[in-house]
């Protein structure tokens, strides 16, 4: 897609489509790497505690890692561990932003006094993505911190989380989508809630065949959106 000169000639149309709000956001499970870390550096971590016996190269694959932990103990304690390590991830930054005292608090109390500091940097990545007015997310993290971001910028949004392991989960109406209202779709499911998370590599794996084989797993209305946009 470049012209000789180097240059991506697409640039146009896309921020054409930004700027009239026609785009689907797909985030990328690393963009709160200032909030948590990155997974491949907690995924390090926890091979580390738990004597991860393969390469060192897949050290640092938080799937393989977390199925290892699966094998070894179970599917329970490899969810446990993960989001154990993001809490103190999310605690770090918490002393890091706020000092010792606010850090102290709960955690969704804690995200909010760290998002309110990201909301006064227009830089941030978190930031630019909710200035884009779009309707429509997918996220590939299974955080919390950008729905939270979303709510600091006077928005509602709803969050669409599938129960993906129950054969019998049928799709649920949503209306067409709002620019105030955005649906948030956690695509890999929701660390708050537990069983949707899709984590180790036999998660990865049981999730493909299921969303290939039942329809009403991947929601329509963001189908649609990312049809039409």
């Amino acid at each position: 897609f470049r012209t000789a000169d180097g240059e991506f000639e697409q640039w146009p149309s896309i921020c054409g489509y930004v700027r009239d709000h026609q785009v689907v956001p797909i985030v990328g499970p690393d963009i709160a790497e200032h909030v948590f870390g990155s997974l491949q550096d907690l995924a390090s971590e926890l091979a580390s505690q738990n004597d991860f016996p393969l390469s060192v190269h897949e050290r640092f694959d938080l799937a393989k890692v977390a199925q290892f932990i699966s094998i070894r103990a179970s599917h329970r304690d490899a969810r446990k561990q993960v989001r154990e390590g993001l809490l103190r991830r999310l605690a770090e930054t918490g002393k890091k932003l706020l000092g010792p005292v606010e850090s102290d608090s709960d955690p969704a109390r804690l995200l909010d006094h760290i998002v309110s500091r990201l909301l006064k940097d227009p830089n941030d990545p978190l930031c630019i993505l909710a200035d884009l007015d779009a309707s429509v997310y997918v996220l590939g993290t299974a955080n919390p911190v950008f729905e939270t971001v979303l709510r600091g910028r006077g928005k509602a949004p709803i969050p669409i989380v599938r129960k993906w392991r129950d054969e019998r989960e049928t799709e649920q109406f949503h209306p067409d989508p709002d620019l105030d209202k955005p649906y948030l779709h956690y695509i890999f499911g929701d660390l708050r809630e537990p069983t949707t998370w899709v984590l180790t590599e036999d998660d990865f794996f049981d999730y493909l065949i299921r969303t290939t084989r039942y329809r009403d797993l991947f929601p329509p209305v963001v189908g649609k959106a990312l049809t039409c946009n």
